[in-house]
């Protein structure tokens, strides 16, 4: 995705699943760094999580991704990040604050191998005019 693209959230379908199940590797690749994670019988890693590729990272992509979620479906929402992933919580925490002008509850719980921090918050989708 070039610079300055718009960002926009899309529900997966049968047709993009080949392509996402790529990107999830990649994701949990990353994660091996923090978390210990044991392969398939294929080969493969089995997750649903939120990532953005690391050549898109730190350009407003995830936060624009997140929110565009957010506005998409609202509701009560529950983000969960390992403490070890550093980056991941300054990322959520400051998403998470912008996106709901500090109207959050932020707690941290224990985990295996790290304990978790745990952001709740609600989103009114598109009616906030976010």
């Amino acid at each position: 995705m070039p610079t300055g693209d718009a960002v926009s959230v899309q529900r997966a379908t049968p047709e993009t699943a080949p392509m996402l199940a790529n990107l999830l590797e990649l994701y949990v690749h990353d994660l091996s760094e923090i978390f210990p994670v044991e392969l398939g019988p294929d080969g493969r890693f089995d997750v649903a999580e939120f990532f953005v590729l690391r050549a898109y990272r730190r350009s407003g992509v995830g936060r624009q991704a997140a929110m565009a979620l957010w506005n998409e479906l609202p509701g009560h929402w529950v983000v969960r990040v390992s403490e070890a992933n550093l980056a991941g919580l300054r990322f959520w925490r400051e998403v998470v604050r912008s996106y709901t002008s500090g109207a959050f509850d932020e707690h941290t719980r224990p985990g295996r191998p790290h304990d978790w921090r745990i952001f709740r918050f609600a989103s009114a989708g598109r009616l906030t005019g976010r």
